[in-house]
This record gives structure tokens, sequence and C-alpha cells, in this order.
């Protein structure tokens, strides 16, 4: 198939309406408040993770005593997940609104190899030291951003290039990949603050 081709199937499974101003803000406030809500609702079961000296050459000490983990069930195993009393992580109740509104291929919470509330991770995967790296590059950008901001940049990110044109993705994408490279060390947070300074999110 050629890549145009490829392209504009793909472009018609994840249709991306143009949306109003007021419908953005609106979007917006229902992501912060499903982010604080889920939080919530995964906190009490959460528990923080240890790391080796290594983790400390990328990220600060209070980031890494911050993030909380939790390992619930997934897709393929709902079944055996569901019997242990852990569920997935449901998609949005605003997904219905954007669905009305003509959205497609909107991404689906349950396959995700894993999500971050702030500074709660929920692994629907087993853990491995990239999809660590990974939220944990989500738990620097919350802290600094703050969920509401966090919120704001992720909507308008999804909107403009979908899932993986979003660039808090693109960016925790870009610095796990270096970490996996086999780079001795780097500060993510100073990474992410250039982001943010040189507004590229």
């Amino acid at each position: 198939m050629l890549a145009g081709d490829k392209r504009a199937n793909e472009a018609a499974r994840d249709a991306r309406p143009a949306l109003s101003a007021q419908q953005i803000a609106s979007l917006t406030w229902a992501v912060a408040e499903y982010i604080r809500e889920q939080r919530a609702r995964y906190y009490g079961r959460a528990v923080p993770l240890t790391f080796t000296e290594t983790w400390s050459r990328f990220f600060s000490p209070a980031d890494l005593e911050r993030i909380r983990a939790v390992q619930a069930g997934s897709s393929a195993n709902a079944e055996t997940a569901n019997k242990a009393g852990i569920e997935c992580v449901p998609n949005p109740p605003f997904y219905a609104d954007l669905e009305k509104l003509g959205f497609t291929g909107l991404p689906n919470f349950a396959t995700m190899p894993a999500i971050t509330f702030d500074d709660v991770v929920v692994f629907h995967e087993p853990l491995t030291p990239q999809l660590i790296f990974h939220e944990l590059v989500h738990v620097v950008q919350y802290r600094l951003l703050g969920i509401d901001e966090f919120a704001r940049l992720y909507v308008r990110g999804y909107l403009h290039g979908g899932y993986e044109g979003t660039p808090l993705e693109i960016c925790a994408y870009e610095l796990d990949g270096r970490f996996l490279m086999g780079s001795i060390g780097f500060d993510v947070e100073a990474e992410v603050r250039a982001w943010m300074e040189n507004d590229k999110f």
C-alpha cells in the first residue's frame, strides 16, 4: 500500500473534527476531572517502586519517591483479572460525547501498556525499565505543569496530531528512547523544562 493511501486510511479511522473554543475548554475540564478521579480511585492501592542508583542519573529523588504504581488487568487477561477483582482502566465517560461529534479511533485505555494519573501509574502490562521510564517522564511533566495545564496541553496536542502526535507523548517517547539506547544519564526534569520554555508542548 502506498504511504499516502495508508495515511488517508488512518485519518479516516482516527477522525478528529474541529471543535469550538468552548467545546475545547469543556473537554479540557473533563480530562482534568477524569485524571483527578482516577488518581483518587487508584491511590489507595498504589505502592512505591524501588529504584537502583542508576535511576538517579535521570530523575530527582523527589520524583522517584513520588511515583506510585498499580498493577491492573489487561485486555489479554481481562477475564482472569476480573475474577481476581482487578480491572482495566475504563475509557473516559466523555468518549460518548466525542463519538457523537464524529470522533473515531479514540485510544482504548484498556489496551494501553500503562496510564499515568499525576503521580499514580496504572500498569496493564508487566513492568519493564523502558515502560517505567516513559511513565516517570509523565510524572515529571505533571509535577512541572500541574494537572490542569497537563490536561490542556494533552487535549491541544491530541486535537492537532492524534495520540502519536501529542507533544507530551513525543517527549516521553524521545526520552525513553535515549534511555533504551544506553544513555548513561541525563536530567529528565531539565529536558521537560526545555520543552516547556521552547513552547514545544
